[in-house]
């Protein structure tokens, strides 16, 4: 970003009122950043602070020593729009109102259906086509993209839709 604006790490460095050598050092992975710092960077460029703590393709990002996510789950969750774990379910939807966690899960379900296409792509190259089951499983592959596919269709027709008032209805009455 630094270098997209033909800035020098020493013109950064200035900006920022650091040391050059601070600069160089984050640039190389040799420094770790605050969430502060990342704000004060991400001001000082001009991007969104998420566009200094998040990839912007799959890229694993380590949330813990032990966990890592793809860098589309991870900024989701760092937009608010999904979680990292199934258990936290319970507890993300409490952090929300009701439109807003529909929103969001509209991004899981996109997540989901391009994680079941690849899926289904991988084991359609690892299906042995001489294999006696290979029928069978192409069979059962088919009948799921075309699932996914439907579905997708389904959303896409929704998504865009507001849904109707509701309107009353007068019931009559026996003697009028």
């Amino acid at each position: 970003m630094r270098k997209r604006r033909g800035w020098s790490a020493e013109e950064l460095a200035e900006r920022l009122r650091v040391d050059r050598s601070t600069v160089t050092k984050l640039e190389k992975g040799e420094r770790g950043v605050s969430l502060d710092d990342a704000f004060s960077y991400a001001a000082t460029l001009g991007v969104q602070p998420s566009a200094m703590i998040a990839p912007r393709d799959a890229t694993p990002v380590q949330i813990t020593a032990t966990e890592s996510v793809d860098g589309h789950i991870f900024r989701a969750w760092l937009r608010g729009h999904t979680y990292i774990r199934p258990e936290d379910v319970p507890y993300f939807p409490a952090e929300v109102d009701i439109d807003e966690w529909v929103k969001r899960w509209k991004v899981d379900i996109h997540l989901v259906l391009s994680e079941m296409q690849k899926l289904v792509d991988a084991l359609g190259e690892a299906i042995d086509p001489d294999a006696e089951s290979a029928a069978h499983v192409r069979d059962r592959m088919d009948r799921l993209n075309f699932a996914l596919e439907e579905l997708r269709r389904v959303i896409a027709t929704r998504e865009d839709v507001r849904p109707v008032a509701r309107q009353r209805v007068r019931g009559t009455t026996a003697g009028q």
